[in-house]
């Protein structure tokens, strides 16, 4: 009979696939990987000590375990490993500076199209970069919405980011950043003086 296979270990995370190698066994002639997940149990016959799942849920957590095989026997499983699926990547925001006043812009995101485990929340952040760095300005439940931020500035660009607590997640936190940013251009002639800058916005707060 092969001996247990040595320790499973995650070798790549992506949203839709995970990758494991573990340590050879003596007397295998091959191996048997099983990863079993929400939607059921699937197994892989490998040669080597690795093995790759595709087809995956993003977010979504996993249980890893693979035997040796020979010719007529099987080893007991190793332990399970549990890992997770990266979050997918959203989309970039789309900004619109709000007319006449130069440091209002209007946030719009929407992550509506991306399938993806929730069963762990998924949060959205929208951050801001003015050039020392992004900060976290908002942050929703929501898979679609709207945020305006009164801080914008001249060549202040905006980037969404998903986030998931995840136990099975290194360091217990999914993330994903948008690829994109979205860029303003605030003309700061549009700000005008503190007196002109309040007005403007009680009359756009009160609807005149």
């Amino acid at each position: 009979m092969p001996d247990v296979p040595g320790s499973v270990q995650a070798l790549a995370r992506a949203p839709d696939s995970l990758s494991f190698q573990w340590g050879v066994a003596a007397g295998a002639a091959d191996y048997e990987a099983e990863l079993n997940g929400s939607e059921g149990t699937r197994r892989q016959a490998v040669a080597s000590t690795g093995a790759t799942f595709t087809n995956l849920v993003p977010n979504r957590t996993y249980a890893m375990r693979v035997r040796a095989r020979s010719q007529d026997n099987v080893s007991g499983f190793t332990q399970e490993l549990r890992t997770c699926t990266e979050l997918p990547e959203p989309p970039k925001p789309r900004i619109s500076p709000v007319p006449g006043f130069g440091m209002l812009v209007v946030v719009t995101w929407d992550w509506s199209d991306l399938v993806l485990d929730e069963t762990d929340p998924v949060a959205v952040q929208i951050l801001r970069d003015t050039g020392g760095g992004a900060s976290v300005v908002h942050r929703s439940g929501q898979r679609t919405g709207t945020y305006t931020d009164s801080a914008g500035q001249a060549g202040a660009s905006y980037a969404i980011e998903l986030i998931s607590a995840k136990a099975d997640a290194p360091g217990g936190m999914n993330q994903c950043r948008s690829g994109g940013r979205a860029s303003v251009v605030t003309p700061l002639s549009e700000v005008g003086s503190p007196h002109e800058t309040v007005l403007r916005l009680a009359r756009l707060w009160s609807g005149f």
